[in-house]
Order: C-alpha cells, then sequence, then structure tokens
C-alpha cells in the first residue's frame, strides 16, 4: 500500500508501529515495526517515490539511532522529533478505526 501513496513530501514514522493493538489481521504485518517500514522504503521504493523528509517521532531509545543512521545513509533527509508524551494521550475509545 504504501507503493502506492509515495512518494511524500514529509512522513513521520515511529518505531513501535502495534503498541496499542493492530487494525490488520495479518500475522506478520503485526509483528512489523517502522523499522521495517524504513528498510522498505530503502530497499523496495524508486528513488524518485522516496519521502523527501522523515522525521521519526519515536520514543525507543535503542532504535532511534538505527533508524536514523539507515534513513542518512541513504541520503534522505531526516530528523528526530519525539512528540511529548503530554501532547498526545492515548484511550481506548481513540481507536478512530474501528
Amino acid at each position: 500500500m504504501l507503493a502506492s501513496m509515495a512518494p511524500f513530501d514529509v512522513f513521520y514514522i515511529d518505531r513501535d508501529l502495534n503498541k496499542f493493538g493492530s487494525v490488520s489481521k495479518d500475522e506478520k504485518a503485526e509483528k512489523q515495526t517502522g523499522e521495517d517500514v524504513i528498510d522498505f522504503i530503502i530497499n523496495e521504493l524508486p528513488k524518485e517515490q522516496w519521502p523527501k523528509k522523515v522525521v521519526i517521532h519515536s520514543h525507543n531509545d535503542d532504535a532511534v539511532p538505527r533508524m536514523f543512521k539507515a534513513l542518512d545513509d541513504a541520503g534522505i533527509y531526516t530528523v528526530i522529533d519525539r512528540f511529548p508524551y503530554e501532547t498526545v494521550r492515548w484511550k481506548p475509545s481513540m481507536r478512530w478505526y474501528q
């Protein structure tokens, strides 16, 4: 699906995509992370479909440096802008996809 929607001017990505539950019935998709999405962008999308800018907003301290390095090494302009926890509060009632 991502390939059919690209290119993006700005692409926001988190590492832990399924932290609050998945909308997918696909078990493989439920285990995928933002790192998998970055790998797909770099290795599967043609360069003309790459986002012009990627904003990593993850609070996963182990993954953020790996994500940044992969994008930066590929030549994709990347910034880290972690949203404060206070800005977005998750509640089960916020499941807009139901």
